[in-house]
């Protein structure tokens, strides 16, 4: 309902069903398989800062599959337990250092 407002607003000249079914995700469907290989793509992508980050990053992968042209239209439910599952397998469980009350400290 979003993307439909968001396609309509502001426009002064007929609608075109093509264009808006595009922009409202008409027609598009998103396997759980499928869901699993663009979440683990993007986590491979970000190998490196979620590696550093570990689950701090858990809001900033949520919010990019939201903006994934394909992800976006995907079940929410499904897309969330994807990025957790995919995190648990690279990271292993959370640990101290994903605690955010314990500060490290740094010599």
């Amino acid at each position: 309902m979003v993307a439909a407002l968001a396609y309509v607003k502001g426009r002064e000249v007929d609608i075109v069903d093509k264009e808006f079914d595009a922009a409202c995700g008409v027609g598009i469907s998103v396997t759980d398989e499928e869901i699993k290989q663009l979440v683990a793509t993007m986590l491979k992508e970000k190998d490196a800062e979620l590696k550093e980050r570990r689950y701090q990053m858990v809001a900033a992968l949520l919010k990019a599959t939201k903006e994934h042209a394909r992800l976006k239209w995907a079940p929410g439910q499904i897309v969330a337990k994807a990025v957790e599952e995919g995190m648990l397998a690279v990271l292993g469980p959370k640990d101290e250092r994903d605690d955010p009350k314990k500060k490290v400290r740094r010599p």
